[in-house]
């Protein structure tokens, strides 16, 4: 029947954006975990290079 063609279609279309809106979350948590990682590491480096001025400013 075509109505049940087109609604069994509707939803799958849905169900498939509900995963790509999923995979979209999960992908926007990872770069924030990255991006927490990178300000950690550039503080560091930072706090290094600071120390580092001044000790040679000493």
């Amino acid at each position: 029947n075509a109505t049940n063609s087109l609604e069994e279609r509707l939803k799958a279309m849905a169900e498939l954006s509900r995963q790509r809106f999923e995979i979209e979350r999960v992908q926007i948590k990872i770069a924030e975990s990255i991006a927490d990682e990178v300000l950690v590491f550039a503080q560091k480096e930072l706090d290094d290079d600071d120390h580092t001025i001044r000790t040679l400013s000493r």
